[in-house]
């Protein structure tokens, strides 16, 4: 009598518990695709009101980023000076050679990178292949790369720079590929604990 009164008090807790679940997880979902998209969206209207800057507001800009770095890039000029490797010091100095602008585009486009393929895993990753979705977060990013580019030519003073497109590039390629990489990882992590141990099958037989 008390075990079968104590099931009853018990079994409307583990209810609720589970209802509690299963409701907080579609909203934790909805939260994650909603901050992916909107990190999306703020880095394209971030880059597109860069790109409306005229050259004197794009140099003022990367005046100010460079004195904000002159520090650590001397540091690691002197750390590449003692180590003295021809290959870094021509690296580093290649590295210098490209400018605070150039750069830039590679952080804004990482950006990009990193949001389209965060948004496309949200959205699609538990029903699709990665590798589709890889292709996609890079053909997007491509095309906001050449959109970026062929905004300029409608703003006075900017013009289509070809080596720009090399930059981004570099800051897109690189976290479609860390994010896809993990996004891979996580997914066999999760394939090997759900898979059941081995032989159960055969003791399930007997």
């Amino acid at each position: 009598m008390m075990r079968s009164l104590f099931l009853r008090i018990r079994a409307p807790r583990e209810g609720r518990r589970v209802w509690a679940v299963a409701i907080r997880k579609p909203a934790l979902n909805f939260v994650l695709k909603a901050v992916c998209v909107i990190g999306l969206g703020a880095t394209l209207v971030v880059i597109f009101l860069l790109t409306e800057q005229t050259p004197e507001q794009t140099l003022s800009l990367s005046g100010m980023a460079a004195r904000f770095i002159a520090d650590g890039v001397a540091s690691l000029e002197a750390a590449v000076a003692r180590i003295g490797s021809d290959a870094l010091s021509g690296a580093f100095a290649w590295l210098q050679a490209a400018g605070v602008r150039r750069w830039a585009h590679t952080a804004e486009f990482f950006a990009v990178g990193l949001f389209s393929s965060l948004t496309s895993l949200a959205i699609f990753g538990r029903s699709r292949r990665l590798a589709p979705l890889a292709i996609g977060s890079l053909a997007f990013s491509v095309a906001c790369s050449l959109f970026d580019q062929t905004h300029k030519l409608f703003v006075p003073g900017r013009e289509f720079d070809a080596q720009d497109l090399l930059f981004d590039a570099f800051g897109y390629v690189a976290a479609v590929a860390i994010v896809f990489a993990v996004g891979g990882v996580c997914r066999m992590v999760r394939r090997r604990l759900s898979a059941p141990p081995p032989g159960r099958h055969l003791r399930d037989r007997d």
